[in-house]
């Protein structure tokens, strides 16, 4: 989200590619993020071989991670012994590595003239 509202289309953009056909839509403006969104992809697909939460879900707790994820199952009792990390839940550590991968990318690019700074 914050790639997209620091690089990507301004509303007057949007509202103008909203009114043309697919074939007249200006490229130019609609891909503007396009190129730093594309590199936080390719960094969850690295780190975890998916998008997808099922995809990311099997990457950390192997084929069998329904019994992992499922409420009181001695799998997940097990797991939660072991590791306190697991306790937090993954979903706040991969959202959390995806702002710190978003944060890189945009320290690296800079922020764009004419935002507001905070």
């Amino acid at each position: 989200m914050v790639i997209g509202q620091l690089y990507g289309r301004t509303r007057e953009e949007l509202d103008k590619d909203a009114t043309n056909e697919i074939g007249e839509i200006d490229w130019v403006s609609a891909g503007k993020g396009w190129e730093l969104a594309y590199e936080l992809f390719e960094w969850f697909r690295a780190e975890y071989g998916s998008i997808i939460c099922s995809g990311i879900k099997k990457k950390l707790f192997g084929h069998n991670y329904e019994e992992y994820i499922r409420p009181n199952s001695p799998a997940r009792y097990a797991l939660s012994k072991k590791s306190a990390g697991y306790k937090r839940g993954i979903c706040p550590e991969v959202v959390g590595k995806a702002a710190q991968w978003a944060t890189e990318i945009v320290l690296r690019k800079g922020i764009p003239e004419g935002c507001a700074r905070g």
